[in-house]
């Protein structure tokens, strides 16, 4: 790389980008994907002094997956989709370096808003529950059949869907001050368990629902005051840690962990707090998946001057 008077050299495909006092040195990816970005940035740098030491930056995420919101976990590849009235894609990632791998579409389902995902041996359940303003009174859970998936075929078809509703929301009127949004799901004992992203007060609310396709009330269990807004759950594949990502726009992102729970309060158990790192450097963390029982793999929306994201969290 030469620098000529303000004139830049482009060599190994590097690009440096001057704003104002600093800059930004932007890598094409060695794939040929021209929608793939990775950045080498201030952004990356700061993030890395604001957040634990444990968490650890694996890549910036291709512009397709930039509303990433759900995360699961397949053998060696996750599993992430994007949100809000996007596309009914399932997109699998390269769990090492976050390239896209594959895309499948859902053929018979919209994605209205799609926010998490979970699993058992059997299914990969897509929880359609978005419900930012409250108002929605389609709320669903989709099944799709785990061994469709991994056939490496282009498209699947939804297997049935869990259609549900809230018995204490009695309002559907537009508002942004409610605590029927979710975006946090989990599989546990033949249950779909919910935890809502509250929009009145800074707790998530516990729900349980049947895992098998039907229509039901959603039951509710227990709260937790978790400082923020909830936006993923997952649970360990030994069954005994619960791990809940979530931030704080005016502040942080954050985790919880429970165990030692019995039953299905798993606020019974015995939690932890982890500070993940300042909202405006580390995204909107979104997806969270156990890579194994002592760690998880996290994903991030893009937002202003930060890119989506998949990092790796390891657990105390």
């Amino acid at each position: 790389m030469k620098f000529r008077f303000g004139i830049v050299s482009i060599s190994l495909n590097v690009i440096l980008v001057f704003t104002g006092l600093s800059a930004v040195a932007l890598i094409a990816c060695g794939s040929g994907n021209k929608n793939h970005r990775s950045i080498v940035s201030e952004s990356i740098q700061d993030s890395a002094k604001v957040t634990t030491e444990n968490l650890k930056l694996l890549a910036e995420l291709n512009v397709k997956v930039k509303e990433t919101s759900g995360l699961a976990v397949l053998g060696n590849v996750l599993i992430t989709h994007n949100d809000k009235g996007r596309s009914n894609q399932l997109v699998l990632l390269n769990s090492e370096n976050g390239k896209i791998e594959q895309t499948i579409d859902v053929s018979n389902i919209q994605n209205t808003d799609w926010e998490d995902l979970a699993q058992n041996e059997e299914f990969l359940f897509i929880g359609d529950m978005g419900n930012n303003e409250g108002e929605r009174k389609n709320l669903a859970i989709h099944l799709v059949a785990i061994s469709d998936i991994k056939k490496s075929v282009s498209a699947v078809k939804s297997m049935g869907s869990i259609n549900f509703y809230y018995p204490e929301q009695n309002e559907f009127d537009v508002s942004k001050k409610h605590n029927f949004d979710c975006e946090a799901i989990l599989y546990h004992n033949q249950q779909i368990y919910l935890f809502t992203k509250n929009r009145l007060d800074d707790k998530t609310n516990l729900y349980a629902l049947p895992a098998k396709p039907g229509n039901y009330a959603a039951k509710l269990i227990g709260s937790f005051e978790v400082g923020g807004r909830i936006t993923g759950a997952d649970i360990s594949d030994d069954g005994k840690k619960i791990a809940l990502l979530g931030y704080n726009k005016k502040s942080d992102c954050f985790l919880w962990t429970f165990n030692g729970f019995t039953g299905d309060n798993f606020f019974t158990g015995k939690s932890q707090k982890y500070t993940l790192g300042q909202y405006a450097h580390v995204g909107q963390m979104e997806g969270v998946a156990f890579k194994d029982n002592s760690s998880v793999f996290i994903s991030s929306e893009e937002i202003a001057n930060v890119f989506a994201r998949l990092y790796l969290f390891k657990l105390d």
